[in-house]
């Protein structure tokens, strides 16, 4: 056996067809795994910029992958109309629930406040003393 280093979009591809093959194998009536790369930033009225959010949508979730606020605007409701927004969006296209990460410095308090919950933690995760937590949110019909 020979492993080499390979581009990771057509890597991503090639693992996503093989796992869809065994699906189709094992005999699950899975839908198949399709995403929707969805990004939205905010703006103030002089056109900087606020704050954005970036996720996908995949079966009946949206992940969140990122989610920034310019400094100067931390704490002024920026955030939690970028997450209202991409929440609402995703609903649209069948989303049911939400998934995201954050860092203990980061903002593991501002989404619960917005209503996740917290189902896993990686202890002293990137350095001893902090921690990875996941978390995720049922959205109302």
């Amino acid at each position: 056996m020979e492993i080499k280093e390979s581009n990771y979009a057509s890597t991503d591809k090639l693992v996503s067809d093989l796992l869809e093959k065994h699906i189709v194998a094992v005999g699950k009536a899975i839908p198949a795994y399709e995403k929707k790369e969805i990004a939205f930033t905010a703006y103030d009225d002089n056109g900087a910029v606020l704050g954005a959010v970036v996720g996908e949508i995949v079966w009946n979730h949206l992940h969140v992958s990122l989610l920034g606020i310019d400094q100067t605007m931390q704490k002024q409701g920026v955030g939690q109309k970028l997450l209202q927004h991409i929440e609402e969006y995703a609903k649209q296209f069948g989303a049911r629930m939400v998934i995201l990460e954050t860092m203990s410095w980061q903002a593991p308090k501002f989404y619960q406040k917005n209503g996740y919950q917290i189902f896993g933690t990686v202890e002293n995760h990137p350095i001893e003393g902090e921690c990875k937590y996941y978390l995720s949110k049922v959205l109302p019909s």
